[in-house]
């Protein structure tokens, strides 16, 4: 999976400089994908990428975990603190009076006020995986993007670069070249459909996604897997994990009431864990040295996964707010259509002979035909990626082109 992401990673990376930039010219490289889908599928990839990397480093060849504490013979440390590795560690959540929340109380659940400290235990064994759950992202917000090559086929990009490669001139020869393209594009017209409505589902799935996000890092990081009587012994979730980051901020060093506030990032990804480790003798007894053990490494996962929260929450409300103002258009389908192709034919006095076309009698007769989704779609990438006057051309070709069809349609029945 490594090695696949990395290429992914590689390949992305050449595209980044041109994610903000449009490329409006033939030179350029042409982008049949917007803003939005660049940031998730690009963008979000590079970043767990990367950080996955940077863990894999810590990892493999740092010390992501030391532990100390009790006697060692014949290196019963180092035996401990691989074990420790792999078995997992804990914290206790037992505090007596949470309405302090001082830091030298504990980092616990103010839920949980049991007798027995074992009860309010929160057991923490995910930070061994976290560099591979990091890839496992990756790939979830990268299938979008695979998905769409898998319909559109390069289609896209090839139409577009089609139009982008005709000369900004007014010649005969130009004129007659948009012509055959626009003939050829109407006559797909049911595939530009279906590449159209494909997008939408895709940038559903990419809002289902980031929402899918939260629960799964709550599950991943045993927000949701350890009780303390009936309630959850980690008051700290992924989910509320930024916000509560952002009161701490707020809150400052001290509290209002004197006391020291707790740092979230030290409850979801604590410094400083036990670890319980028992060794059995020859007769079949058995001895428990807890251990005192330190994840460097959730020094830095307290990093990605923050960043990683207020990145997702920012693209899911972009995501959200695009898709409410998809349907807006839905809603208001025609209008909109008719106010968005005007503004692509619209042209000057000294480009036409007719002022009744700068009027827009011809205009609005053209827009009587019925536009699909799919073309309205492939002029608005377009309009990213040609000159205004090629725009113009190919619009006002298209259009007219749609609504001989119609006229001949309704000849016909």
């Amino acid at each position: 999976m490594a090695n696949i992401l990395n290429v992914l990673f590689l390949e992305n990376l050449q595209g980044i400089s041109s994610l903000i930039l449009s490329e409006t010219h033939s030179n350029g490289r042409l982008e049949t994908l917007d803003v939005l889908f660049r940031l998730n599928s690009h963008v979000t990839l590079i970043f767990l990428v990367l950080a996955s990397c940077l863990l894999q480093v810590e990892q493999f060849c740092g010390s992501p975990i030391e532990c100390y504490g009790g006697p060692d013979p014949a290196g019963l440390i180092k035996v401990a603190t691989g074990t420790c590795w792999t078995n997992g560690t804990f914290t206790s959540t037992k505090i007596s009076n949470w309405e302090g929340k001082n830091e030298g109380q504990g980092l616990g659940n103010p839920n949980c006020d049991s007798e027995n400290q074992n009860d309010c235990r929160f057991n923490i064994n995910y930070y061994q995986w976290t560099a591979f759950v990091l890839l496992l992202q990756a790939l979830f917000f990268y299938l979008p993007r695979w998905i769409w090559s898998l319909f559109e086929e390069g289609a896209v990009g090839s139409v577009i670069r089609s139009f982008a490669k005709i000369p900004n001139n007014r010649s005969l020869e130009n004129k007659k070249m948009i012509k055959v393209l626009c003939e050829a594009l109407v006559a797909r017209k049911s595939y530009w459909n279906f590449v159209f409505y494909s997008k939408v589902v895709l940038e559903v799935y990419m809002l289902l996604n980031i929402l899918f996000q939260f629960p799964f890092l709550n599950f991943f990081f045993g927000s949701f897997a350890f009780y303390c009587e009936g309630e959850h012994s980690n008051w700290i979730t992924f989910h509320n994990f930024g916000t509560n980051m952002v009161q701490y901020w707020l809150r400052g060093s001290w509290g209002r009431d004197g006391s020291v506030p707790i740092n979230p990032g030290l409850v979801l990804f604590p410094r400083v864990t036990t670890c319980e480790f028992r060794m059995v003798g020859y007769g079949g007894g058995s001895q428990i040295t807890y251990f005192m053990c330190f994840l460097l490494l959730n020094n830095i996962n307290e990093k990605i996964y923050l960043c990683f929260w207020f990145w997702i929450v920012i693209l899911g409300t972009l995501i959200s707010v695009k898709l409410i103002v998809r349907l807006l258009k839905a809603s208001i389908l025609t209008s909109w259509t008719k106010h968005t192709l005007r503004s692509y034919c619209r042209r000057s006095v000294s480009d036409v002979s007719d002022l009744n076309e700068v009027r827009g009698a011809k205009t609005s007769l053209i827009l009587e035909s019925n536009v699909p989704h799919g073309i309205v779609f492939i002029l608005e990438i377009l309009r990213r990626n040609s000159h205004p006057s090629v725009l113009k051309e190919v619009t006002w070709t298209t259009l007219t082109l749609l609504r001989s069809k119609s006229k001949s349609r309704k000849a016909r029945d």
